[in-house]
This record gives structure tokens, sequence and C-alpha cells, in this order.
């Protein structure tokens, strides 16, 4: 019974993580479209990509996950440039673009 226990395990784990990965894609396409029209620049749809996951600290010391999401956009409608962002639990951390050079900690 075991051996049929583990497997449904691992999938309903995939399952949830799949879930979790699908919202937090869509809220970082969010934060990135606002970050773009606060600076007057256009955001290119279908552009948002998870570049990295990777386990971290959440501010109250339990395990999380990371999320770093690449997105794009243009100044002129010609020119393409590349933004960043991070996720940690699902609220930004940090996001960053040419216009704003380093990163910006929003509420902090």
């Amino acid at each position: 019974m075991g051996w049929i226990l583990a497997p449904l395990v691992l999938l309903i784990l995939a399952a949830w993580l799949w879930y979790e990965n699908v919202g937090a894609r869509e809220y970082a396409e969010s934060v990135g479209r606002a970050a773009c029209k606060r600076l007057g620049v256009q955001f290119l749809d279908d552009t948002v990509s998870l570049r990295r996951m990777r386990p971290g600290r959440a501010r109250s010391g339990r395990v999380t996950l990371l999320r770093e999401y690449a997105f794009e956009y243009s100044p002129d409608g010609l020119e393409r440039r590349r933004g960043r962002l991070m996720l940690r639990e699902g609220r930004l951390e940090w996001i960053e673009t040419q216009e704003m050079p380093g990163r910006e900690y929003p509420g902090g």
C-alpha cells in the first residue's frame, strides 16, 4: 500500500507547486506592468519568465521560496529592455530596470 501512496503524494506536491507558480507568475506580470506604467514605458505582454527559484528565508525565519522573474519593456516602441523582480512569500521583494538603476525595495 505504501508504494501507491508515495507517488500520489509526489503528484499532489507537484500539482501544488505548479498552482503556486502560476499564481506567482500572474502576480509578477501585474507588478511588472504597474512598474512600467509608473515609469511611462510600454510593458511587453507575454515576456514574464521565471529565471530562478530557490529556497530562502522569510522575515519570520522559516524556509520559503524565492522566485526571480525577468520581463521586457520598451521605452519607445522599438528598443527592447529587460527588467527583473524578486518575489518572497508571494510579495514583491525588489524590482530592477534600466530606468531604476539598482534595486527598488518597495515599502522599505
